[in-house]
C-alpha cells in the first residue's frame, strides 16, 4: 500500500490530480501520509469501499494479504476482491479519471479502464526478471524434467546461468517515533557495519542468532506471526542488551531512508520490494516465498551485490528455521573482507543506475495526455 502512494505523490509532483481507492481499516495507513502532502500543493484525495471480509467468510478485521494465517485464506481474500468492482465503478462515474492505474491482483480493473474508455498502468509490483523467468518456466517447463524438490535445474533463455530447485519456484499457474529514530541514525558514525531490515517473520531464535553476530542493527518491530503484540516476539532481555549497539523501534519507520544512511552497511530483506537496490547498500538475502527466491538469485548471481542466508521455502505460514552458522557466515560476507568491498562497489553502482530508472514518468504522463485528453 505504501508503494503505491508513493506512485501517487510521484504523479502528483508533476501536476497530476490523483485518488486514492482504499479500504476503510487500510484507510488510516494513507490518511496522514496524504496530510502531510498538502503543503507541497500535491493533489491526493482518498475515496474509501467496504470491504466484504464477513460477506466472503474472512474475518472481520482482514481487509489486507497481511490479516491472512493460511494458504486457503489468503486465495480466499484475494478472490473477494472481485467483490470490490461495482463499488469500485461507482466512484469511477463520480471521479471520472483520465487513467486508471491499478494493482496486478485486480484483473478486472482492465475490463472496468475498458469499459470507461481509459487507459489501465498495471501496478506490478514483481521484478522483470522474475516475470521474464517465470515466462520460462511456463513455456520450457525444466522443473518438470528434475528428479527431486531439491535439484537444480537451468532456467532457460536468460542471458545468465540461472539455476534453482521446484521448492524455489513460484507458483506458475504511519507514523511515529520519528524523532528518536532520526537521533539515533545521526549519532551513528559511518563505519558500513550497521545492518537494517525489511519485512522479515523471524521467530525467537532467529532473532538471537542476529544478536550474537555482536553487528549494529536497526529492528522495526511488528506483531509477531500469531498476532500478539511486538513485545511477545522479541527474546527475553533482547531490547535491554541491544541498547549499546543498535536500536529497537515500534510502529512507522522511514523504511527508504534508512539504507540510505551512512552509517549502514547492508540491508536485511526478503526481495519481495528490492528497494535496497536503489540506496546503493549490500543486500542480505531472506527470502520467504513467491517469486523471492528468483530475485535471490538475481540479487547474489546476477546483479552480485548481496549474499544469501541459504533460506529454504517456504516460511510465510512456518517454513524451516536459517541455522545460526548461515546467519554469521553471511553477515560476516558481506560487511569484512575483500569480497564485501566488491559486493559495496557494486551495489553502489546499481544504486546509481536504479536512481534513473524512473526519469521517464514525466514522458508517460505526456504520453496519456496526448493519446487520451
Amino acid at each position: 500500500m505504501i508503494p503505491v502512494l508513493d506512485i501517487a505523490k510521484l504523479l502528483a509532483s508533476h501536476g497530476v490530480k490523483c485518488t486514492v481507492v482504499t479500504t476503510t481499516l487500510n484507510a488510516p495507513i494513507f490518511t496522514k501520509a496524504i496530510h502531510k502532502t498538502q503543503h507541497l500543493g500535491y493533489e491526493i484525495t482518498l475515496k474509501i469501499i467496504k470491504f466484504p471480509a464477513v460477506e466472503a467468510g474472512l474475518p472481520q478485521d482482514c481487509e489486507s494479504a497481511d490479516k491472512t494465517t493460511s494458504e486457503k485464506m489468503t486465495l480466499k481474500f484475494f478472490k473477494t476482491t472481485a467483490m470490490l468492482q461495482d463499488p469500485f465503478e461507482k466512484i469511477l462515474r463520480d471521479v471520472q479519471p483520465q487513467c486508471l492505474v491499478a494493482d496486478m491482483f485486480f484483473p478486472w480493473a482492465t475490463h472496468v479502464a475498458a469499459k470507461f474508455g481509459i487507459p489501465r498502468l498495471s501496478f506490478f509490483g514483481t521484478s522483470f526478471f522474475s516475470l521474464c523467468s517465470g515466462e520460462s518456466l511456463r513455456l520450457y517447463k525444466p522443473h518438470i524434467k528434475a528428479s527431486s524438490d531439491s535439484e537444480l535445474f537451468k532456467i532457460l533463455g536468460l542471458p545468465d546461468t540461472i539455476k534453482l530447485t521446484r521448492r524455489q519456484t513460484p507458483d506458475i499457474n504511519a507514523f511515529g517515533n520519528e524523532p528518536e529514530l532520526y537521533k539515533w541514525k545521526e549519532s551513528c558514525e559511518a563505519d558500513e557495519r550497521k545492518i537494517c531490515h525489511s519485512l522479515m517473520l523471524l521467530n525467537c531464535a532467529e532473532l538471537r542468532w542476529l544478536e550474537a553476530t555482536g553487528k549494529p542493527l536497526i529492528w522495526v518491530v511488528g506483531k509477531s506471526k500469531d498476532g500478539y503484540e511486538n513485545d511477545d516476539c522479541l527474546p527475553s532481555g533482547f531490547e535491554k542488551r541491544m541498547k549499546d549497539r543498535g536500536l529497537i523501534t515500534r510502529g512507522w519507520a522511514p523504511q527508504l531512508l534508512i539504507p540510505k544512511h551512512k552509517a549502514v552497511g547492508a540491508f536485511v530483506t526478503n526481495c519481495g520490494w528490492i528497494e535496497g537496490i536503489s540506496s546503493g547498500v549490500p543486500l542480505l538475502i531472506w527470502p520467504l516465498f513467491a517469486e523471492q527466491f528468483l530475485n535471490e538469485k538475481l540479487v547474489t548471481q546476477v546483479l552480485r551485490i548481496g549474499v544469501s542466508v541459504g533460506a529454504q521455502p517456504s516460511a510465510r505460514f512456518g517454513g524451516e528455521t536459517v541455522k545460526s552458522e548461515r546467519i554469521e557466515e553471511a553477515i560476516n560476507r558481506v560487511l569484512e573482507g575483500e569480497q564485501a568491498e566488491k559486493i559495496r562497489s557494486q551495489a553502489k553502482e546499481c544504486g546509481d543506475l536504479a536512481k534513473k530508472a524512473y526519469k521517464y514518468l514525466k514522458a508517460l504522463i505526456e504520453e496519456l495526455k496526448y493519446e487520451y485528453p
